[in-house]
């Protein structure tokens, strides 16, 4: 059973000295508390400390932790948790109980809003035609490097709209901030984006260098048609067919593809139905990009964020994970066949 990192318990430990009017510096709490030792077991160490009880019972401390619940069950908690105790962690070789502590944290915040980390993925863009496509993105990126099988589980997304209506930064963000392989269609031909063989070697494109993560198209509809069947076809089985003469290779392409376009109409219908969210985007108001100032510039002179770590750990704490379907969810599935 995991012990409650020493952090944490400290700061317990002091609200329960601040419930009874206690100095929080009356006690050595840093020196007291044995982080191999369980909260309980800390609290009973520090009362002998003090020569009296800080609780009158198990719910003394059950409504401190309650308090605190709120503060350490953020994002940003969990992410100065990650920064303070990583190195340590690392020294001592508690790397997985470490692990284990976060995605138990993770697992408070989305049991609650399981679209909570939809918010992180490219703030700098405001408006309410965002958050839609903000929350299919948090589920495609989510799904990126499940293995293929009988049932396809990885999920794409398309964006369709003007220039300027931001479908292209949006695919920038993904290859800036979750190492996306970027790929403008205008200029990709069917041996860029699928691979050639010559020599009696063959090349792999771009879709199998992203096999495992995702993979941004920019502009989906100047594609040519037979270049959408390469894709239509790595996205349908997770993998595709280079033919070149007398060579013929299958290479493995597990992606998840998020693309843009300015003209669905362009796009083979049986390609479009492989996209499981597609979204239509307007150009942003001049207010509207006028709200993004303050964002932009925070950005521009920040390093890697907290979100951005907090948010990775996430997609690999989700990933890590099998999906499962309760039987209630099953039943109200059933219902609505």
């Amino acid at each position: 059973m995991a012990v409650m990192n020493k952090k944490l318990q400290i700061s317990t430990i002091n609200r329960l000295l601040a419930r009874k009017g206690i100095a929080t510096d009356t006690v050595d709490l840093e020196a007291l508390v044995d982080e191999n030792l369980s909260l309980p077991e800390n609290i009973t160490n520090v009362e002998k400390e003090l020569g009296f009880q800080l609780r009158t019972s198990d719910e003394d401390v059950a409504e401190v932790m309650r308090d605190m619940e709120n503060v350490y069950q953020t994002p940003e908690s969990i992410n100065e948790e990650i920064e303070e105790t990583y190195d340590e962690a690392k020294r001592e070789r508690e790397l997985p109980q470490l692990s284990q502590e976060i995605d138990m944290q993770l697992e408070k915040i989305t049991s609650k809003d399981p679209f909570f980390f939809a918010k992180y993925f490219f703030p700098d863009l405001v408006g309410e035609q965002y958050d839609d496509v903000r929350r299919s993105a948090l589920l495609c990126a989510a799904t990126a490097g499940f293995e293929t099988s009988r049932v396809r589980r990885r999920l794409h997304m398309l964006l369709v709209g003007p220039p300027g209506c931001g479908k292209t930064e949006i695919l920038l963000w993904f290859n800036r901030h979750l190492n996306a392989h970027f790929v403008n269609a205008e200029f990709a031909t069917k041996v860029g984006l699928s691979g050639d063989a010559r020599g009696g070697e063959v090349t792999p494109g771009a879709l199998a260098e992203a096999d495992g993560g995702i993979i941004c198209i920019d502009e989906l509809d100047r594609l040519a048609h037979n270049d959408q069947n390469a894709l239509l076809q790595a996205m349908e089985e997770g993998t595709y067919i280079v033919v070149k003469g007398k060579h013929r290779q299958r290479l493995r392409a597990n992606v998840v593809v998020i693309a843009s376009a300015n003209e669905k109409k362009k796009i083979q219908k049986p390609l479009l139905d492989r996209f499981d969210f597609v979204h239509e985007l307007r150009t942003p108001t001049r207010e509207e990009r006028m709200k993004t100032v303050p964002t932009l510039v925070e950005t521009f002179f920040s390093q890697t964020s907290s979100q951005e770590k907090v948010l990775r750990h996430y997609l690999n704490f989700v990933q890590n994970h099998e999906p499962k379907v309760s039987d209630e969810v099953k039943e109200r599935i059933s219902k609505l066949i």
